[in-house]
């Protein structure tokens, strides 16, 4: 159709397939930046930093889930988003999420951005996985 573009939709398909422990995620972003020549090093450099940062504090990263799909569905958010979901919790729900929301204040009036990082809590489902509150 008007407007399509075979190779590119290939290669945003590609990307988007990308998903997998975090640590091996960052190997395979690598090559596909090598081979597809986009230039990822930017934000390569910054998720190796943040998993170093998370395994500096004992965090186990091959623990840890990326997927280039992933997004959260509001429009305020600029930058990294997560969710944490419970092992034993039912259908694996998501129990944490958030993530850098830089543009929040400005689509609410201000005039400048304003750097911010945040999460909500399902405290219900915690509770009923953690047995707290029974």
């Amino acid at each position: 159709g008007a407007g399509s573009n075979p190779k590119a939709a290939e290669i945003l398909r590609r990307y988007l397939a990308i998903s997998g422990p975090a640590d091996t995620a960052v190997r395979e972003l690598r090559a596909f930046a090598a081979e597809t020549g986009i230039d990822l090093s930017e934000p390569l450099a910054s998720f190796s930093a943040r998993l170093d940062a998370l395994t500096a504090k004992g965090l186990a990263t091959q623990t840890l889930t990326f997927a280039a799909d992933f997004g959260r569905r509001l429009d305020y958010y600029s930058g990294f988003v997560f969710e944490i979901h419970g092992l034993n919790s039912p259908s694996d729900e998501q129990l944490v999420g958030g993530g850098r929301y830089d543009k929040l204040v400005r689509l609410l009036g201000a005039e400048a951005e304003v750097p911010a990082i945040g999460f909500s809590l399902w405290l219900d489902r915690i509770a009923r996985i953690t047995g707290a509150g029974a």
